[in-house]
Order: C-alpha cells, then structure tokens, then sequence
C-alpha cells in the first residue's frame, strides 16, 4: 500500500480552506488546476512510499508514542505556490502556527527511522494542498486573501492513498487523538 502520516483538519478549519478553495475554482486561471476535495485536505507530516501490512502495523505502534503530544495549534494560513509561487505545480495555503507541527514531524521522523524510513532532508513547510496544476502557473495572478485562525489538529493519521481513478482517494488506517493544546510560557 503507498502510505503516509498525516495531521488531520477540524471540521471547522476544513469548511474555512474550502471556501477559499470556491473562490480558487472561480478564478479564469482555474481551468488547468485539479483541486482537492475539501474531505480529503491534510497537512502530510511523513511521506511512506509503499508499505507492506506489517509496515503499517509498525508504524501504528510507533505512533502511540505520540498520543501524549499536544495537538498543533494553527494561527494563519497565507496562499501560495510550490515550489515556487511564479512557476507553481501546487497552490496551497502555507500554514503559520505555534510551532508544534515541526516539533510533531520531527517526534514522527525519530519514532519511524527505527524502521527503516530514511529521514526527510528538506526542511519542514506545513502547508495543505489546495490544487495542482497541469502546467506551470504563477500563483501570484490568483486572489485568495489569508485567513487567520484558532484551531488545533484533529489528530494524526497514518492514510493509505489510492490514486486510481482519479481523483486520488486517502484512506485512514490508523488514527490517533493528540493530547490538548498546552499554553507554554513566553520564555520557551
């Protein structure tokens, strides 16, 4: 199964990013993008690859490591593209929050290099795909304003994508509650 981990939208939050999304699709430049389904939005926090059954199970295990972190709060959420936003193959909203989500994918990074899966190089973007594009496209023609935001993660989940027929399809094998958000001093 091709798998990834992966932090979970509130409900709330989800039907904020799909009014966006409405907005995207209104857009003349709309017609080369493939957007997401607003039920299928996440923020992937560890990318797989394909895995076997007993893969999954180990990496379910390793995850309840992680159920006493404290969900992610997200603050803001700014439009733009990847790689980059004047040549984009994927528009998104890059995610602004209190810094738990980096910690979150580093904690999932250590509990699963002990299987096997090599660590990721790049550094750590949170951000929730909104479409890709066909061609190239220069995000900065689209007028998506940012939102600003309350809310924490639903939990994290390890997903199996299904990408045939389009559009792609992620199914959830393993969920998990994160603990609640905890206020921290302003020194640390």
């Amino acid at each position: 199964m091709r798998a990834f981990v992966a932090l979970d939208l509130d409900p709330g939050t989800r039907a904020r990013f799909a009014e966006s999304l409405a907005d995207l699709r209104a857009s003349p430049s709309s017609r080369s993008l493939r957007c997401v389904d607003p039920e299928q939005m996440h923020l992937t926090v560890k990318f797989l690859g394909d895995i076997s059954q007993e893969q999954a199970d180990a990496v379910a295990r390793a995850m309840q490591t992680l159920a006493t972190e404290a969900a992610p709060r997200i603050h803001g959420a700014t439009f733009t593209g990847f790689p980059q936003p004047g040549r984009a193959r994927v528009l998104a909203f890059e995610l602004t929050d209190d810094g738990r989500s980096a910690r979150l994918a580093s904690l999932v990074e250590d509990a699963l290099a002990p299987l096997g899966f090599p660590r990721e190089t790049r550094p750590f973007r949170p951000h929730v795909t909104l479409a890709r594009c066909r061609q190239p496209i220069d995000a900065r023609t689209f007028s998506v304003a940012p939102i600003a935001l309350d809310a924490a993660w639903a939990g994290l989940t390890l997903y199996q994508s299904h990408l045939t027929p389009p559009p792609p399809r992620y199914e959830p094998i393993h969920r998990l509650s994160l603990g609640p958000p905890r206020l921290t001093p302003a020194w640390d």
